[in-house]
Order: C-alpha cells, then sequence, then structure tokens
C-alpha cells in the first residue's frame, strides 16, 4: 500500500495567492474611485453652502461681496457685518455674523501638492459673480474638468 502525505501542492498554493492577489487589486482599484467620487461631491456640497451663504449676503447687501479677480477664498470667512464687503482672513466678530468659512479643496487635505483651489471674481457694482473650482469626475449634470459656480447656480464646462 502507498501512503499518501496530507497537505498541498506548491501549485495549488501558487493558484491561491494568485486568486487572493487579482481579488485584493480589484478592492484597491474600486476603492480609488470612492475616494475620487467622495472628493468631488465634498466639493459640490462646499459649492452649494457658498452659493447659499453668497445669496444671503446680497439679500442683505444688495451686492456680492467684492475681491481681486480669481483671488484664493480658501480659508477666507465671509461675515454678514456692517463694514465688511470682502472676505477676509480672520475670524468674523461673532460668531453669528459668520455666514461660512470657504473650506479648502478636499485634495489639498490629503497632502496632494498639485491641488486645486476654489477662486472668486466678482466685479464691483456688478451683481454677479463665478467662483471656479475643478472636479476630478462626472458629478450630476457637471463634467469632469473645469467648472463654475456662478450667479445663477452650479455651471459645467470651462470658466470663462
Amino acid at each position: 500500500m502507498k501512503q499518501y502525505k496530507k497537505g498541498f501542492t506548491l501549485i495549488e498554493l501558487l493558484v491561491v495567492i494568485a486568486i487572493i492577489g487579482i481579488l485584493s487589486t480589484l478592492a484597491v482599484v474600486s476603492l480609488g474611485n470612492a475616494r475620487v467620487r467622495a472628493r468631488d461631491s465634498k466639493r459640490t456640497a462646499d459649492m452649494r453652502s457658498l452659493q447659499s451663504a453668497l445669496e444671503i449676503f446680497y439679500t442683505d447687501r444688495a451686492a456680492y461681496p467684492v475681491l481681486n479677480p480669481g483671488a484664493n477664498i480658501e480659508d477666507q470667512y465671509l461675515c454678514n457685518t456692517s463694514g465688511v464687503t470682502a472676505f477676509q482672513a480672520g475670524v468674523c466678530t461673532t460668531a453669528s455674523d459668520q455666514l461660512i468659512r470657504v473650506p479648502r479643496d478636499p485634495s489639498s487635505n490629503s497632502g496632494n501638492t498639485d491641488s486645486n483651489v476654489y477662486t472668486y471674481t466678482s466685479i464691483s457694482g456688478s451683481n454677479t459673480y463665478k467662483v471656479a473650482f475643478t472636479l476630478e469626475q462626472a458629478v450630476g449634470t457637471l463634467p469632469s474638468g473645469a467648472n463654475c459656480l456662478t450667479t445663477g447656480g452650479l455651471a459645467g464646462g470651462a470658466c470663462p
């Protein structure tokens, strides 16, 4: 009688390791896509919050805050106090006066050095504004690439 040794052959072990490797690769790829979608969702949520704050400011002042064209507004505060006509770097006088603190672009929070920033443009005396931001993937009706938040709302395409 022949005696058989119990255990796995080298081929069986290699096949199992290959299957585990393929499954883990697929998991990592899908996790990366989920992160991109999460950052883009955060960007659109930030823009909707900013839009609400700008409209409240406009309702109270009959004008949008004015900044240099293309100014970076990340970490800036929009206050609803008399005499304030633009975003400011410092905190508002009281917490109830603070309409919004513009957050950083999500990719800049993850240590990404070539991250995009939210830039704001409004011309003194006009009733329009534009905030430029960039999506990594299409979200809803917004395509990937340069996008704008304008007086009418979120708009896709290149920001003029």
